[in-house]
C-alpha cells in the first residue's frame, strides 16, 4: 500500500514484526514457469507461434470491432488481443470461476487486473503493456510488507488490543433480525441479544439478507478448498505465487510460506497451500480428499514436486465466501440488495464478502480507517 493511514496502523499493530520482502510470483504457461511480470527471457521461452500472433494482435487490435455486451470476453479480446485470451485468460478465468467468460462481467477483469498492479510501473493493463514488460531491460523490483510469525499475527494482535481496551469478542451469530420495526438489527450470540449503535458487517450479504428480510439476494460466491502440505526437503520454486491456467491441472493457484518467511516451515521440510476453488455445495466441497490423488500427481506433474513420496501430510482447509462472482446482471442484483439493506440505519457494509467487492487486504484496511473516521464523526456531531 501506499497508503500513509494504512502504513501507520500497520505499523502500530505491528510494531518490529514487519518484514520488507521481496515480490517474487509466477505463472505456469506451455509445461514452463515464468516469472510475473514477464521478463526479458520469457520471449526464449514461449512458443514461436504465440509470439507471432501477439504481434498480430497488437497491430490489428484497433482495426477490431468487438461486442459492446460488458462481459470478461470482450473486455479482455479488446484489451489483450485473441491470443493471450485463448491460451490463459479464458481457460484460467473459467477454472477458476467455474463460469463462462462470455457469462463473466467486464468488471472482473477489470478489477482482476488492478489487483495484480502492486506497482504502477509494471501495469499490465493491455497487451502493449504485456509486451512493454517483457522487452524491459531492466526488470522494476517490487516489495511488500510481510508479518515475520504469519499473516494471522495482524488478526491475533488487534484482538489483543481490543481486550486490553474492555472490548469483547464474541463469536457465533445465531440470528440477524430487525427490532421492532424501529429501522435497527439487532444480532444475537448465543443467548445474549446486542442492539449496536453500528452494526458494521463483513460477512456474506446473501446471510445478512436471508437472516434479515428472509429472502435470496440471488448473488453468488465463489468458495475455496485449501490443500496445506507437508513437503519432506525442497520443492522446485521459490516466488510466493504461482498461477496455473490449464483446465486440466486442478489447482489455479499455489502458495509457498516459506517464501513469505522461513520461519513458517520447519527446517528440512518445505510447505504448500494448494487452492482449488468451487461453490459451496459442491461435491469437493462435502468431499475434499475425493481430489487428494489428482492433487499430488498434477504437483508432480507440472515438476513442482520431485516426486509425491516427498509428501507427508495434507490438511484440508475449508473457506466459504472468498470471492464474489461477477456475472453479466451481478450489478442490477446488488443495487436491489444494497437498497434494501440500506433502510437499516445502524448498518454499515465493509470488506471483500459485506460489500461484494473484489479487493486487497490493504483496501479492507483502508476501507475500516474511514469508516471508523465517519462513525466517530457521527457520533460527535449527534453528542
Amino acid at each position: 500500500t501506499t497508503n500513509k493511514n494504512v502504513l501507520a496502523l500497520l505499523e502500530e499493530v505491528m510494531k518490529d514484526e514487519l518484514m520488507v520482502i521481496d515480490r517474487k510470483s509466477s505463472v505456469y504457461m506451455f509445461n514452463r514457469y515464468h516469472l510475473w511480470p514477464l521478463r526479458p527471457e520469457t520471449l526464449f521461452k514461449l512458443p514461436l507461434n504465440v509470439m507471432m500472433l501477439s504481434a498480430v494482435d497488437l497491430l490489428l487490435g484497433k482495426f477490431r470491432k468487438y461486442s459492446l455486451v460488458p462481459s470478461f470476453e470482450n473486455h479482455i479480446l479488446k484489451m489483450y488481443g485473441p491470443t493471450l485470451y485463448n491460451i490463459f485468460f479464458k481457460e484460467y478465468t473459467e477454472k477458476f470461476l467455474k463460469l463462462s467468460a462470455s457469462e463473466t462481467h467486464a468488471d472482473w477483469a477489470i478489477t482482476g487486473v488492478a489487483r495484480a498492479v502492486i506497482d504502477e510501473r509494471i501495469a499490465s493493463r493491455n497487451l502493449l503493456d504485456v509486451i512493454k514488460q517483457v522487452l524491459m531491460p531492466f526488470p522494476v523490483t517490487t516489495e511488500f510488507l510481510y508479518p515475520e510469525r504469519g499473516i494471522d499475527r495482524y488478526a491475533v494482535i488487534l484482538a489483543m488490543k481490543i481486550r486490553e481496551m474492555g472490548g469483547r469478542i464474541l463469536t457465533g451469530v445465531n440470528n440477524v433480525e430487525l427490532e421492532n420495526n424501529k429501522g435497527l438489527l439487532k444480532i444475537s450470540f448465543g443467548g445474549e441479544s446486542i442492539t449496536p449503535y453500528k452494526m458494521i458487517w463483513t460477512g456474506s450479504l446473501n446471510d445478512l439478507y436471508l437472516k434479515s428480510l428472509g429472502r435470496d439476494t440471488l448473488l453468488k460466491y465463489l468458495s475455496i478448498v485449501v490443500y496445506n502440505i507437508e513437503v519432506e526437503g525442497p520443492i522446485n520454486d521459490d516466488s510466493q505465487w504461482c498461477y496455473f491456467g490449464a483446465s486440466d491441472i486442478i489447482f489455479s493457484r499455489i502458495s509457498i510460506p516459506g517464501s513469505f518467511s522461513k520461519s513458517l516451515t520447519p527446517e528440512g521440510y518445505s510447505s504448500l497451500c494448494v487452492e482449488v476453488t468451487c461453490k459451496e455445495n459442491d461435491n469437493l466441497w462435502y468431499f475434499p480428499n475425493s481430489v487428494a490423488e489428482k492433487l499430488k500427481h498434477d504437483l508432480e506433474r507440472t515438476k513442482y514436486i520431485n516426486n509425491t513420496s516427498s509428501i507427508r501430510k495434507i490438511h484440508v482447509e475449508k473457506i466459504k465466501n472468498s470471492y464474489p462472482i461477477y456475472e453479466l446482471n451481478y450489478r442490477d442484483k446488488l443495487k436491489n440488495v444494497f437498497d434494501a439493506l440500506g433502510s437499516f440505519n445502524n448498518l454499515v457494509l465493509a470488506g471483500r464478502t459485506g460489500c461484494f467487492w473484489y479487493n486487497n487486504m490493504d483496501h479492507s484496511i483502508e476501507q475500516a480507517i474511514d469508516i471508523f473516521n465517519k462513525i466517530t464523526g457521527e457520533a460527535k456531531n449527534n453528542a
